[in-house]
């Protein structure tokens, strides 16, 4: 499966009046791309695509508008603490 249609996987969400959390959507997909692109070949796709998911379960905020730097901060911040413990 490639990496990006894996990210999305399991995230996307429907809100209650039914409507896809685009935004959501939108932020795993490029916080993927770009993590994949920075640390390409330091750790597998699979666990970038793990680590989103988690970050994105993780961070439930009330501002949308914050939700892609938030997650992308996130994913980032374990990733790199990976590295450094491995």
């Amino acid at each position: 499966m490639p990496l990006i249609e894996n990210a999305l996987s399991d995230v996307s969400r429907i809100d209650p009046e039914g409507h896809l959390q685009v935004i959501e959507e939108k932020a795993v997909t490029d916080t993927v791309r770009r993590l994949a692109g920075e640390l390409r070949g330091a750790v597998h796709d699979e666990l970038i695509v793990q680590v989103v998911h988690r970050s994105c379960r993780d961070l439930e905020t009330p501002s949308p508008g914050a939700f892609p730097e938030l997650l992308e901060r996130l994913a980032r911040e374990r990733l790199l603490q990976y590295l450094a413990d491995n």
